[in-house]
């Protein structure tokens, strides 16, 4: 188990763009849609957070979590698994672990920054303190898992990193721009 979480863990900061698109552009689509219907003054941030508060999971599920699984196929850790301690299926669990945990860290902390830097006013800790965090979390799970299964099978599927970015991000800003 230690020695799956410390490849994980390893390959995942070997990389920038891993952390770029687990914190950084999930702040950036979030920020952009709060403040273009701000001032186009037609809605209030408070009413598209739903829509756009699931961004960081789709942009880990997208994007990141291929590109790991890419970089994984490329460097043959899996094939030199059967000779080592480390069970295929442990890494396999421990992967989907880490990035499910990922995906809720990355969540509420954008989630969190949004609420607090653009809604300033009373109103929405009142509506979150009456949000129904059953449907909140059962809607997030199906995003983890509708999106988890496009990016596993990009990641899989894809020969080159190239395409494997080209074809997840397509999907990511079409999914980005259909939540504004």
């Amino acid at each position: 188990m230690r020695a799956s979480l410390y490849l994980i863990n390893k390959y995942f900061w070997k990389s920038p763009l891993m952390i770029v698109f687990s914190f950084v552009v999930p702040i950036l689509f979030i920020v952009t849609a709060c403040l273009v219907w701000s001032i186009l003054n037609t809605i209030q941030p408070i009413l598209i957070m739903p829509a756009i508060s699931y961004i960081p999971i789709v942009c880990i599920s997208l994007v990141v979590m291929p590109m790991m699984i890419f970089n994984f196929k490329n460097s043959q850790v899996l094939r030199r698994m059967n000779n080592s301690n480390v069970s295929v299926y442990n890494f396999i669990f421990v992967f989907i672990v880490v990035f499910t945990a990922l995906m809720f860290v990355s969540y509420f902390f954008c989630l969190s920054l949004a609420t607090f830097v653009f809604i300033k006013n009373d109103a929405v800790l009142a509506t979150w303190k009456t949000a129904n965090w059953g449907n909140i979390l059962y809607t997030m799970l199906l995003v983890i898992l509708m999106s988890s299964s496009i990016g596993i099978t990009v990641g899989l599927l894809a020969k080159s990193a190239v395409v494997v970015q080209i074809i997840t991000i397509t999907i990511l800003m079409l999914t980005a721009f259909l939540g504004f």
